[in-house]
C-alpha cells in the first residue's frame, strides 16, 4: 500500500465539507511549462477565451500528459477514490475580466448525477481537481466557487437556483499551483470577473471516474506522446492492455491495483 496521502483531519473535512485545498501541489516551474501549454492550446484551436473559455480533451503535449498522474494530485485522488477508477474529464479554463459575465452554480454530470449523492465514507463516484496555473489574489476575480457541504444535500430542480452572490458560498482565493479536490456532487461553479486589475484566472481540470462510468473527455494522444506515457498513465487513459469486450471496466485487469498503487 502506498503511503497515505491525506490526514485523518482532512479525510473528515472532505466528507463533512466536500472540498480540499491543497497549497503548492505542483511547482511554480510546472506551472509555468502549463501556463505557456494552454496559451499555445488556445492558440491551435483558434480560441477566443473571451468567447469560449473552456477547452476539453486537452492532452495534446507532455505537461497535459504529465499532470495524469501527477506525485501532487494523484495519491490524493487514489485515496478518496480508490484503484478502481479512469480518467473522465480533462479541461483547461481561461477566465478574462468580462463586466457581463455574471458566473454561475451547478453540479457535475447532468440530469443522470443530479440526484445521487454517495454517503459520506463511501467512495466517491467522481473527483476532480482544479489546479491553478495564476494566482488570484480577490474574490469576483473569476474564482472557482463553492457551497460547503452542498454535496450531501440535492441540488435545486426549480427557481431560485443557487448563484454566486448568495450567503454560504465560498469563493477560493489561491495561488498557482494551489489545487481544489471535490466530488461530482459538490454545488460549485465560477464566481464574476470583475477584478479592477484586469486579472485572468487559468486554470486546467481533471476528473476522475470509477471505472464502470462512461469517460466525458476524449483522449486520443498523438502516437509519439502515447510512447512516452506509462503503464499507469495508459492504464488511466483507457488502455486495460487486453482486447475489449463489452463490461470490460466492470471487471479490470488483474494489476490494477499493483499499477495504480505501484508506480
Amino acid at each position: 500500500m502506498p503511503n497515505q496521502a491525506l490526514t485523518p483531519a482532512q479525510k473528515e473535512q472532505f466528507m463533512r465539507d466536500g472540498y480540499l485545498h491543497i497549497k503548492h501541489a505542483v511547482s511554480r516551474a510546472e506551472v509555468a511549462a502549463l501556463d505557456e501549454e494552454v496559451d499555445r492550446l488556445f492558440q491551435r484551436r483558434g480560441a477566443d477565451p473571451l468567447q469560449k473559455p473552456e477547452l476539453v480533451s486537452i492532452i495534446e503535449t507532455a505537461p497535459f500528459l504529465r499532470l495524469v498522474d501527477h506525485p501532487g494530485l494523484f495519491p490524493i485522488l487514489l485515496e478518496l477514490l480508490g484503484p478502481y477508477i479512469q480518467l473522465g474529464v480533462n479541461s483547461v479554463f481561461v477566465r478574462v475580466p468580462n463586466p457581463n459575465y455574471k458566473g454561475f452554480v451547478h453540479t457535475d454530470g447532468g440530469p443522470a448525477l443530479k440526484h445521487i449523492r454517495t454517503t459520506p465514507d463511501s467512495r466517491p463516484l467522481q473527483v476532480k481537481f482544479q489546479l491553478y496555473l495564476t494566482d488570484v489574489s480577490q474574490p469576483n476575480s473569476g474564482n472557482f466557487l463553492i457551497f460547503p457541504g452542498s454535496h450531501l444535500r440535492p441540488f435545486p430542480e426549480t427557481g431560485p437556483l443557487p448563484t454566486p452572490a448568495d450567503p454560504g458560498t465560498l469563493q477560493f482565493v489561491v495561488e498557482a499551483g494551489d489545487a481544489v479536490f471535490f466530488p461530482h456532487s459538490l454545488w460549485h461553479g465560477s464566481a464574476p470577473n470583475i477584478s479592477g486589475a484586469g486579472q485572468t484566472r487559468k486554470s486546467i481540470v481533471y476528473g476522475y471516474n470509477q471505472m464502470f462510468f462512461r469517460t466525458y473527455d476524449n483522449v486520443t494522444l498523438p502516437p509519439e506522446l502515447w510512447e512516452q506515457a506509462t503503464p499507469r498513465q495508459k492504464r488511466l487513459l483507457g488502455d486495460l492492455g487486453r482486447p475489449w469486450r463489452p463490461g470490460l471496466y466492470f471487471y479490470p485487469p488483474e494489476d490494477q491495483v499493483q499499477i495504480m498503487e505501484g508506480e
